[in-house]
């Protein structure tokens, strides 16, 4: 059986990113103070066929939700965000795709997808979330591309780097 949604999702704006879900906003909100992370920063290509006339064929891409980089043990993940009702068949098809990822290129991350209900906002976050959901209607809301999360003063290729990789530039958090 295969899974369907039952409402259509909203697109949201917070800190440059375009979030297509309120799921994927409260996600966030719930890791920001601790993780780094970037929003659909990778793309993973799959079922490959090559003819024999050198043409590719069947290429699938994936783009995983999150990857975000814990600031203080530094351990990595790739993250997909889905709704309660996502079942297992296809969370194993995301999961062996990641895997075999990152396995290819010696990454130091892992895999996760979390469901609606283990997302947990505190107090703080959840009036966070219902004020950045107020801004989503104001015209003069304009997103800016800012890759910089927890009010740090380092580039945007240096956070970049940080996520993906775990180096950390001098004085990063």
């Amino acid at each position: 059986m295969n899974f369907s949604y039952d409402y259509k999702s909203k697109t949201l704006f917070y800190k440059g990113y375009v979030f297509d879900s309120t799921i994927e906003l409260k996600y966030v909100l719930s890791i920001e103070d601790t993780h780094a992370w970037l929003r659909n920063g990778i793309e993973i290509y799959y079922g490959i066929n090559v003819q024999p006339s050198g043409i590719k064929t069947k290429l699938h891409c994936y783009r995983p939700d999150f990857l975000i980089r814990d600031l203080n043990t530094h351990q990595a993940q790739l993250v997909e965000i889905k709704p309660d009702g996502f079942t297992k068949q296809m969370q194993q098809k995301r999961a062996k795709i990641a895997a075999k990822f990152i396995q290819r290129f010696a990454y130091d991350w892992s895999f996760q997808i979390i469901t609606e209900s283990e997302i947990r906002l505190s107090q703080q976050q959840w009036l966070r979330y219902k004020e950045i959901l107020a801004t989503q209607n104001d015209w003069h809301h304009q997103p800016c591309l800012q890759l910089l999360q927890n009010n740090t003063q380092f580039t945007d290729p240096d956070y970049e780097q940080f996520v993906r990789t775990g180096w950390v530039p001098a004085g990063f958090p």
